[in-house]
């Protein structure tokens, strides 16, 4: 995590640290990331850098937990504008994340963000399945719990992991190279009408293979 040096930077400075650091990780693959390339842009020397971040990783955590923050805080205000709908709320979220990849000034960000996780020690994984729980803990209580055929709390979170996982799939599709972005959410509303409805049939239903 940054230091007490970088917070103590005036607005203005630590944001164009982070826009560079942004700029460049969307350019380029973890292993290929430039601190002097983020420190050029910067304007800022190479020394002063490591005042504020250990290193690149320790920089990639703190790029990765903003973009964590700020989808949990997306999601607080779709289960709220949807009152509660949980599905309403994945593909609102999903339409999002589209937003927002198409918005970008580092358009490959969210694309290296994604691939540059599936390559990067278990510790960061742990902290962000940690972060998740957290975050979700507090979200579900704006469920509309009415609306779902559930028993119990633990069925209502090994549902959201479920919708969890859905987006997950859905976001690595949209940020894929050939991501269709209309034809992803194309399949995720599929999915999350299944998930709605139900595999099994119900009553008599349930005999008639």
């Amino acid at each position: 995590m940054p230091t007490d040096t970088f917070f103590r930077l005036p607005e203005e400075k630590r944001q164009k640290l982070l826009c560079a650091a942004r700029g460049e990780f969307a350019r380029a693959a973890f292993p290929e990331v430039s601190i002097n390339r983020i420190v050029q842009k910067a304007e800022i020397p190479r020394g002063s850098f490591y005042q504020y971040f250990q290193g690149k990783e320790d920089l990639f955590r703190y790029l990765l937990q903003g973009c964590h923050e700020r989808l949990f805080g997306y999601l607080e205000s779709a289960l709220r504008d949807t009152g509660g709908d949980i599905f309403l709320t994945a593909l609102a979220l999903f339409d999002k994340l589209t937003e927002l990849d198409a918005s970008q000034q580092e358009p490959g960000f969210c694309k290296n963000l994604i691939a540059n996780l599936r390559v990067r020690d278990q510790g960061i994984l742990e902290s962000l399945r940690r972060l998740r729980e957290d975050r979700l803990k507090r979200l579900l209580p704006l469920v509309n719990r009415k609306a779902l055929s559930l028993a119990t709390a633990e069925e209502l979170e090994l549902a959201a992991e479920l919708l969890q996982s859905l987006l997950r799939c859905a976001a690595t599709e949209l940020f894929a190279p050939e991501g269709d972005a209309a034809a992803v959410r194309e399949r995720l509303v599929k999915k999350l009408e299944l998930l709605r409805r139900g595999l099994s049939r119900r009553g008599e239903d349930a005999n008639a293979c």
